[in-house]
């Protein structure tokens, strides 16, 4: 009905959220989608977003609400620098449902990084992934797959801006958490980052060292050819 233009069913499904109906977080996670796809306003989206992540008592699901107003919130990067402006409610809004900390928070902010990254707005994406990996940290510990996944991500934006010191914070904490973690993955794409910042340093000794150790790993794990 909404593709029709309809707007009943959504006005509807917010009256049962002001009375208090339960068993919503389904269907207002389907009309966050169904308004999505109708190019309805990316705030509006969002706002029914968290209203179904008020209403789910399953954190998965939460998270996967906060996916739908990370979509919306995308799009709305894409007009503009207003757009900023709305992603930043968009992460209010979620912060006050769910805490600062909530891992759907976590994936807004990460999602919106990659996409102003692809966008080539490398500046605005250096802040956010700056962002995640704060959060992170907090949230699930410095040695976690996904702090070390963030640090790895932040440090590559960096790397493209040509700044070098923030690239060596990140990464050195991505190859910190890695090597706790005894991931050799990790550890190896982490150290080939940084051979390639160290390059941009000036130091070429300890590039070759980090580039040698990454090597090392890739030919234990993946064969030669890697």
């Amino acid at each position: 009905r909404l593709q029709q233009g309809g707007q009943d069913s959504d006005m509807q499904l917010s009256q049962a959220v002001a009375l208090g109906v339960e068993g919503l977080a389904r269907p207002l996670a389907s009309l966050a989608k169904a308004l999505w796809q109708s190019n309805a306003d990316p705030l509006h989206v969002c706002s029914v977003a968290v209203e179904a992540i008020k209403a789910s008592p399953l954190q998965q699901s939460s998270v996967l609400v906060a996916h739908e107003a990370a979509v919306a919130s995308l799009l709305a990067l894409h007009r503009g620098p207003t757009g900023l402006d709305q992603l930043e409610h968009s992460v209010g809004l979620l912060e006050q449902a769910l805490g600062k900390d909530h891992p759907g928070v976590l994936h807004l902010l990460g999602v919106a990084a990659d996409a102003l990254f692809k966008q080539g707005r490398f500046q605005l994406a250096a802040t956010l992934s700056s962002r995640c990996v704060a959060v992170a940290e907090r949230a699930l510990g410095a040695s976690h797959l996904a702090t070390t996944n963030h640090a790895t991500r932040s440090g590559q934006v960096f790397l493209a801006l040509r700044q070098y010191s923030g690239a060596a914070a990140a990464l050195e904490k991505a190859l910190a958490g890695s090597r706790a973690r005894e991931d050799a993955g990790g550890v190896a794409n982490a150290a080939y980052l940084l051979a390639q910042v160290a390059v941009g340093q000036g130091e070429a000794g300890r590039s070759a060292v980090l580039a040698e150790e990454a090597t090392s790993i890739w030919a234990s794990e993946l064969g030669d050819l890697h």
